[in-house]
């Protein structure tokens, strides 16, 4: 039996800008994990909170069966015989049930586990860059809009700068190539982070879409836009003492909503942000907004405080996510 663990991520910094190859972001990975569990079975079946597959794939969980499919491609490249009869258990802490997701980027997580549970019953071991090359291909294949950042901090772990490359995978010999403007760079720090979540779970590619739209209206404001946030993202990652920073982006992504006309900043989330400010932290949205989370950044949080600034029944303190 083979069982593979990786953490869920937090945004500290980069939304948006991370869209564009080239750009920067600061992705934080949390103290919470997707476990795979995979060894030996007479047929296939996948078990999840998220339904059952029982000998042949049903349309139920696109992101494992993608997953699994990525994995026999390389396989096949590699010229290893599959063996497609397993049993895989997925065992999530970055949800909790169907209806309520915090924001860590569950999905992608179970791309990469997925993908690496099943190479490893192959007894194919892989490194770090090849397993997110691998990762990012299925999101491409799955025709989902994303930077690769979340793949990257769930293999990765800790704090790392992320730089998009300017490439995207066609096919499965991509991940063997060289991928232009990539950059992952694990970065020390030693600040605490109080997750806040709005009970108000939110799917972000309604607002990408619209992104995409004002960015065809309005191209030379979407550049600048795009070029202060990437500068305000550099800054921190070379000066995290600095703080304000934080407050910084914050109201570069307040600046984004309203040029792009969106609400990233919900009633809850400014609460939230308002509330931790008041005690003197920094604070701000962590993802595309629109609910789920928001972050409390400080070297050192009164997380009994904070839980009582934020009324739990409208906000719920996640502790011990980061560490």
């Amino acid at each position: 039996m083979i069982t593979v663990k990786y953490p869920g991520k937090l945004y500290l910094m980069g939304e948006y800008s991370i869209l564009n190859p080239g750009h920067h972001a600061l992705v934080l990975s949390v103290n919470r994990y997707l476990t795979v569990t995979i060894k030996e079975n007479d047929k296939l079946y996948i078990e999840s909170d998220h339904g059952i597959i029982d000998d042949e794939f049903n349309g139920k969980m696109p992101h494992v069966e993608k997953a699994i499919t990525s994995a026999f491609e390389y396989l096949n490249l590699k010229g290893i015989k599959i063996n497609d009869k397993f049993n895989m258990i997925i065992e999530s802490e970055l949800d909790d049930g169907v209806n309520k997701k915090y924001g860590f980027g569950s999905s992608g997580v179970v791309i990469v586990a997925v993908i690496d549970a099943v190479l490893k019953f192959h007894n194919v071991e892989i490194d770090s860059l090849t397993l997110y090359k691998l990762a990012v291909y299925t999101q491409v294949v799955l025709d989902e809009l994303s930077s690769g950042g979340l793949l990257a901090s769930s293999i990765y772990g800790g704090l790392i700068l992320y730089r998009r490359p300017i490439f995207s995978p066609k096919s499965i010999r991509d991940v063997e190539k060289e991928w232009p403007g990539l950059c992952i760079k694990r970065i020390p720090y030693s600040f605490q982070v109080a997750v806040g979540y709005t009970n108000q779970g939110f799917n972000s590619r309604n607002f990408l879409e619209k992104v995409q739209h004002k960015k065809k209206l309005d191209i030379n404001t979407y550049q600048r836009l795009m070029k202060s946030a990437d500068a305000i993202v550099l800054d921190f990652s070379n000066n995290l003492w600095d703080k304000n920073k934080i407050s910084e982006y914050r109201n570069w992504m307040l600046e984004f909503s309203s040029w792009a006309d969106i609400e990233i900043e919900t009633t809850q989330l400014t609460h939230l942000i308002e509330s931790a400010l008041s005690l003197g932290y920094q604070a701000k949205v962590s993802g595309a907004g629109g609910g789920d989370c928001g972050i409390v950044i400080d070297d050192n949080i009164d997380f009994d405080r904070l839980a009582l600034k934020w009324n739990e029944k409208d906000i719920e303190l996640l502790k011990g996510v980061v560490s």
